[in-house]
């Protein structure tokens, strides 16, 4: 009994020595192991941190960060490639480790939708990001750009279309429309275009009747401003531009018989009027009949006549001109030469005489030799204007009316006649 009462003290004794001396001599402990992971940089973008050193047993994430335009293209961890993200975690690290990224520039896509009665090219493209692109809407013959739409939003229509800077996907379509021209109808009075003013599309064509009110008929047509010529109708082919038509009309003429004249013998002193027909306003014309008794006969007999109106150089016939202006031009010519010789020449019997006796106008001789010299060509004139007249006179008068040759000569002689006159 007395043993196992002494055990237990000594038991006590023993733990609170142990116990003294793991507090005055603390066991060590051993340091953590590391381990490094160690981040390889690439073009056009950056992993972060750069490296780092890990606990064992500890994890650590690293972020891969693409350049502007840049994408990352790979992601490799200790050479062998992992799934694209833009970070990775290394957990529970029991040994050092790598990381790399490559990074390609991003791809855009331009979608382009076509339709019908046009095209635009180039066809659907990829850009890279930060490039531009120009597309070209180029409608079919006979067609327009109706609409065009970028990203399911409308622009104004335009021959093309540049994306710039392009930074995401894009989209075009354009709508073409067939294009259409204006036959403008300008009505006139006595008659109608039908159908009126229309508008057609590119290529067809259009028929216009033409028709005129009860006693006329067509006169002129007009298209575009030209005289094409007349017709009940007309038809616009192929049309490809705007275009215009117009139709005068004018009365119908009914013609009568002309009753057989009685011939008769008209007093010498008697003076019968008869206008000539389309002779301009400005020359009233009027017919007297010859004083010499006509035979009768069917017809009636020629009158002859004699015409009055206003005078105008210009109406003169040639055979006039060729025979006045050169004998007047002569004439003058000798005239100014021997004026000139005979004032410088000192045998002139006027400049010999005495200063008291010389008349008062030294040229006084030579002026009577003008007025002289006018006198024969007024004469040579009139001698030519009667040679006219008698020819006319010998000729009918109702040839003068259907013939425009003869009425024109005719008028020019009798106008001829009153500028010498005057």
């Amino acid at each position: 009994m007395k043993a196992k009462a002494l055990i237990a003290p000594i038991i006590i004794v023993v733990l609170l020595i142990l116990t003294l001396s793991l507090i005055a001599c603390p066991t060590p402990v051993l340091a953590a192991t590391q381990f490094t992971i160690t981040a390889i940089q690439s073009a056009n973008g950056t992993i972060s941190p750069n490296s780092a050193s890990v606990n064992q047993g500890a994890s650590k994430s690293f972020n891969i960060n693409p350049n502007t335009g840049y994408a990352i293209a790979s992601l490799i961890v200790d050479g062998s490639p992992v799934t694209v993200a833009s970070s990775y975690t290394f957990s529970n690290v029991q040994d050092n480790h790598t990381i790399t990224a490559t990074f390609a520039i991003m791809n855009f896509t331009l979608t382009v939708t076509q339709n019908v009665n046009g095209d635009i090219s180039p066809e659907t493209t990829n850009i890279n990001c930060g490039e531009s692109q120009t597309f070209s809407i180029t409608p079919e013959i006979g067609y327009a750009i109706a609409s065009l739409n970028v990203d399911g939003s409308s622009v104004e229509p335009t021959s093309s279309y540049t994306f710039i800077n392009v930074k995401a996907d894009h989209n075009i379509t354009a709508t073409f429309t067939v294009l259409k021209f204006n036959i403008t109808v300008q009505q006139q009075s006595n008659g109608v275009i039908s159908p009126e003013t229309v508008s057609v599309n590119y290529g067809t064509s259009q028929t216009f009747t033409i028709t005129p009110n009860t006693g006329y008929s067509n006169a002129f047509l007009i298209v575009d401003g030209l005289q094409v010529p007349n017709g009940s109708s007309y038809a616009f082919n192929n049309i490809q531009a705007d275009h215009s038509i117009s139709a005068t009309f004018a009365l119908t003429s009914t013609s009568t018989p002309t009753p057989t004249p009685t011939p008769t013998t008209p007093p010498a002193s008697t003076v019968s009027p008869t206008p000539l027909t389309n002779i301009p306003t400005s020359t009233p014309i009027s017919i007297v009949p010859s004083t010499s008794t006509p035979t009768p006969t069917s017809t009636p007999p020629p009158t002859k006549t004699a015409l009055s109106g206003s005078a105008n150089f210009d109406f003169l016939s040639w055979p006039l001109l060729l025979l006045v202006i050169p004998s007047g031009a002569l004439a003058f010519g000798i005239i100014a030469t021997k004026r000139r010789k005979k004032k410088q020449d000192p045998k002139n019997p006027v400049l010999q005489l005495p200063e008291n006796n010389r008349p008062k106008d030294p040229e006084e001789s030579i002026d009577q030799l003008f007025n002289k010299t006018e006198e024969s060509v007024d004469h040579l004139f009139n001698k030519i204007l009667e040679e006219e007249e008698h020819k006319i006179e010998n000729e009918n008068i109702p040839d003068y009316e259907k013939d425009e040759k003869k009425k024109k000569k005719y008028i020019k002689v009798v106008r001829a006649r009153q500028l010498l006159d005057e």
